[in-house]
């Protein structure tokens, strides 16, 4: 019997929110998509062109994913800690890009989380420091 593995994204951006605070379970789900994905090979290419193609069948496998993507993206902006101006989309589609760079390159789980939070800095809001002195 063949054992499918099945993620959740919704699940898992549940699990994340419960646990941390809302800008780190934006991070770590942007760090942990991109591992994901990566695994298997040409799938953030497929999912990129899935996700192109509005009508495409596989269209639809994108949705979750961005939907929960938006979620944590909302829950960090609350926060004051993710810019106003990205849209879950272009998260998702910088996410593919980098997951594919991650397969290319062959990276480690930790140059895979250096590469993603050097891709994704843009997305969140750092705190102003000079201010807290």
């Amino acid at each position: 019997m063949v054992k499918r593995w099945r993620w959740h994204p919704r699940q898992h951006g549940n699990s994340l929110s419960d646990r941390l605070e809302p800008v780190q379970a934006l991070a770590e789900w942007l760090v942990g998509l991109a591992w994901r994905l990566h695994i298997w090979h040409d799938l953030p290419y497929c999912l990129a062109a899935a996700h192109a193609d509005p009508s495409g069948s596989l269209n639809d496998s994108c949705r979750p994913i961005i939907e929960e993507t938006g979620r944590l993206l909302q829950a960090a902006r609350a926060e004051h800690r993710a810019v106003a101006d990205v849209a879950a989309d272009e998260v998702f589609e910088l996410v593919l890009a980098l997951s594919w760079a991650i397969d290319r390159y062959g990276d480690t789980e930790e140059m895979a989380r250096r590469r993603v939070q050097l891709g994704t800095a843009g997305v969140f809001v750092q705190p102003d420091l000079q201010g807290e002195r």
